[in-house]
């Protein structure tokens, strides 16, 4: 009997929409020693799954933390509640297709839960085009495996999911801080959130580095789990100035709490969550009127970098914070400083087109691309018609051409005759 390899994992989920593919995860997982394997097809239902554990495994933690293990307990048996068979899952192996959803979609939405915002995620699908690596960074994957995977590059995905998972105690720091604010022990939360603004920021701008390294080498597993650590400390260190403003407020810094928080909205605009940046800046221009809309200066920098997809979701979360702004002249100006304006202007349409904002990227392009209709020209009078002495001129002088060529072309005869006349 071959002995089983340890893993950092106790339990995992598996989602497939095929049972071929779930058996085959099923088997690796064992065989890389995670003995409690649950599989599911339908994303919505993992999602909720896992956010109830998220919601057990955080109230059970609060009840160690204040000592009252053994009343929950007590409290549990009272009720009936049963107790779990198995542990909670620490490890997702997600296809890239589910009955009802795509595997980025279902990552897209349980990173929207703080609870699972870390949990270990490897996405696996038939084909690891640059495109799909870069969507499945987006959408916030620890991994990525290509169908027919190798019990090699199985084992070294498992690797970076537990390297990525040293996120908690990150994340714990922010707890203390929120708590402490809560509390109104201001003091505390400063002095918490400013030992996350210092740890994470470094981090994430290394984590950055590490992964456009590994993505230039086409190494893209490590890129993946490079990017989605530096994601995550930067969401970390954006809600931290959120912190210290709120902080910086309730101790009655007017000043440094809106520059706290203008510094929350230009992490998450650099970290292209756009909704969340125009969210902040909302709340900071109804305290500073005159204040300019950062998101459209990040729009145009978006643009002179190529990146027209993020520009186009920045600008429109730009006019929504700023709806009487002239949105196409600042694109029409970020698309000259580019090498080609026109080309740039049209995949800018085309991305908001694709991105649900078809009458904006309809008014762009007539603005700034489209041609536009030639006019006819109005109708003018004839040149006589304006002079009529000079018309007058014309005739007599038309008269008098007419009857010479008619003297000058009649026949010998006719001519002697009228010579005769003459004489006499």
């Amino acid at each position: 009997m071959t002995k089983k390899n340890q893993s950092p994992f106790l339990s995992a989920l598996v989602l497939a929409d095929a049972e071929g593919v779930a058996a085959v995860d099923r088997t690796t997982l064992r065989t890389h020693g995670i003995r409690h394997v649950r599989v599911l097809s339908s994303g919505e239902e993992a999602a909720r799954l896992l956010a109830r554990e998220a919601a057990r495994r955080e109230k059970h933690r609060a009840a160690l933390h204040q000592g009252r293990g053994q009343e929950e307990a007590r409290d549990t048996r009272e009720t009936g509640e049963a107790r779990p068979t198995s542990p909670t899952c620490d490890l997702v192996l997600c296809n890239a297709t589910l009955d009802d959803m795509e595997g980025t979609a279902f990552l897209r939405l349980i990173r929207k839960h703080p609870a699972l915002a870390s949990l270990p995620v490897i996405l696996t699908a038939p084909s690891a085009t640059r495109e799909d690596v870069l969507k499945a960074i987006g959408a916030g994957c620890t991994g990525f495996l290509v169908r027919p995977y190798t019990t090699a590059a199985f084992a070294e995905q498992l690797e970076l999911a537990a390297r990525s998972a040293a996120m908690p105690d990150m994340a714990r720091l922010m707890h203390s801080a929120d708590t402490a604010l809560g509390a109104e022990e201001f003091d505390n939360a400063l002095a918490t959130l400013g030992k996350v603004v210092t740890v994470a920021k470094p981090k994430a701008q290394e984590c950055y580095e590490q992964g456009m390294a590994h993505l230039e080498a086409r190494d893209y597993a490590a890129a993946i789990a490079a990017f989605n650590r530096a994601v995550r400390l930067n969401v970390l260190y954006a809600e931290a100035y959120m912190g210290l403003s709120h902080a910086w407020r309730g101790k009655g810094d007017q000043r440094k709490a809106r520059k706290y928080m203008m510094m929350a909205g230009e992490a998450y605009a650099r970290l292209e969550a756009f909704a969340d940046a125009r969210s902040v800046f909302s709340q900071l221009s109804q305290e500073w009127p005159d204040m300019p809309n950062l998101l459209l200066g990040t729009a145009g920098a978006l643009v002179r970098q190529g990146n027209f997809q993020a520009a186009a979701m920045a600008y429109v979360e730009g006019y929504k914070l700023t709806p009487d702004a002239d949105i196409s002249t600042q694109v029409a100006r970020a698309c000259h400083f580019t090498d080609k304006p026109e080309e740039a202007a049209v995949a800018l349409c085309r991305a908001m087109e694709k991105g649900g904002e078809r009458d904006m990227a309809q008014r762009l392009y007539r603005r700034i691309i489209a041609i536009p209709e030639r006019r006819p020209a109005p109708a003018r009078k004839p040149l006589l018609a304006q002079f009529p002495m000079l018309n007058e001129l014309l005739a007599v002088a038309r008269y008098t051409m007419r009857a010479y060529r008619e003297a000058h072309t009649a026949p010998p005869e006719q001519l002697a005759q009228d010579r005769r006349l003459r004489i006499i």
